[in-house]
């Protein structure tokens, strides 16, 4: 009969450490995989609302001054943005500061298409007024027309596609870009009602008496609401305020917000685009003599004085965002660690703020002056100042824009 022999205790020692040994490097293999994917995938989620917030804000930015008057009637007052009540959002600044008008409708001012409180928000952070129908989102602030008279008759076109409704709710104005006036003191903000008057066949009701033939007039929409209108434009304002995601953000960054002011009562609709950001900064490239080119050395971050201004010499709006992807690397092993500098500005906007940095002959990346650090500032970000900001990706995201939409100034 055969003898069956078992395994000695040594044996089976040896046995397990080896499946101990095995299963230990699997298993840090595993979780560095698992960590290595939780990072990217964060990433990936934060690219990905990267891109559809700067989207909107390009899209904001190149329709700024569409539609809304250069020119206001002394009749025509109007009231913009109120401030809110205390916890509710913006927290960060007055949305009054960026009113273009008094804070009970008056004095009659053209509104400034872009507009900017530099520093002005949290963590000294630009914030970014911007007024046109179209940064509004509705149906109905995306039509437009125009007034002309068929057979004496003033008329509004009919395009067949997208044309104004009963309830839609729109300004007139004329060729020059200023608004109709209402005998009350306040803008008129029209409503398309066919039961009462047609404003498809007969326009006689939206147009000063006395239109002639070579008249023309431009219709364009608000929104369809049947409540009586704040401004003669839609206003929507970006800037930095509580963060929505403190878990994955590292301490004292913001989420990037994008705020449309009320028609009806003057308030904000937040809605978040961007997590994790540090800074927000906003520029202007100017043109001061008029050949529609950004001068040399005309770069500032200040708002034109007035609707004029912006028009005539606002030729680019550079946009620059610090922010952190993905989530705070957990420095058990030294997989990622920041270094460098992060320059919130470019040369060309650091020789227009600074007179003593020679561009394009210095390295801006080792700038240290008061084109960046001093009063108007850009900002250089060093994370080596607080070592738990080099375990997060920290990232520049620059935007050159030009707008659309500020036509050459005709008015006085």
């Amino acid at each position: 009969m055969r003898r069956q022999e078992g395994m000695t205790l040594v044996e089976l020692m040896v046995s397990l450490s080896i499946i101990l040994i095995v299963t230990a490097v699997a298993t840090g293999a595993y979780l560095k995989m698992l960590k290595s994917y939780k990072t990217q995938s964060k990433i990936s989620e934060s690219y990905i609302s990267d891109i559809t917030g700067l989207d909107l804000l390009r899209y904001d930015i190149q329709m700024a001054g569409y539609g809304i008057p250069s020119t206001i009637n002394a009749n025509a007052l109007y009231t913009e943005a109120v401030d809110p009540a205390s916890g509710v959002l913006p927290t960060g600044y007055l949305p009054t500061q960026l009113n273009d008008c008094g804070p009970t409708g008056g004095p009659s001012v053209a509104p400034r298409p872009l507009a900017i409180l530099n520093n002005g928000g949290r963590n000294n952070s630009d914030v970014l007024s911007i007024k046109s129908m179209l940064a509004s989102i509705n149906g109905t602030a995306r039509k437009w027309s125009m007034v002309s008279r068929v057979a004496g008759v003033p008329k509004v076109k009919q395009w067949g596609t997208n044309d104004f409704v009963a309830g839609d709710r729109f300004i007139v104005l004329d060729r020059l870009g200023a608004l109709f006036p209402d005998l009350s003191g306040t803008f008129t903000c029209y409503s398309f009602n066919p039961s009462g008057k047609d404003y498809y066949t007969d326009a006689t009701d939206i147009v000063p008496g006395g239109m002639l033939d070579s008249d023309i007039y431009f219709v364009y929409g608000l929104d369809s609401s049947a409540v009586a209108h704040r401004m003669p434009f839609n206003r929507v304002d970006y800037y930095l305020d509580t963060v929505t995601n403190a878990n994955v953000c590292a301490p004292n960054t913001y989420t990037l917000y994008r705020s449309v002011v009320s028609n009806v009562n003057g308030l904000q609709t937040a809605t978040p685009l961007v997590d994790c950001v540090m800074d927000f900064q906003v520029a202007f490239g100017l043109d001061n003599d008029g050949d529609q080119a950004v001068d040399d050395r005309g770069w500032v971050q200040t708002t034109p004085a007035n609707a004029k201004d912006v028009r005539t010499k606002v030729r680019e709006v550079r946009i620059f965002i610090l922010y952190h992807e993905g989530v705070r690397d957990s420095g058990r092993t030294p997989d990622f660690r920041f270094s460098g500098l992060l320059n919130l500005g470019d040369q060309e906007i650091a020789a227009s703020l600074d007179n003593s940095y020679s561009w394009p002959t210095n390295n801006f990346t080792t700038l240290s002056t008061s084109a960046l650090t001093g009063t108007p500032a850009l900002k250089t970000f060093d994370p080596s100042v607080n070592s738990d900001y080099a375990r997060y990706r920290w990232k520049v995201l620059q935007l050159a824009i030009k707008p659309m939409n500020l036509k050459k100034w005709e008015g006085p």
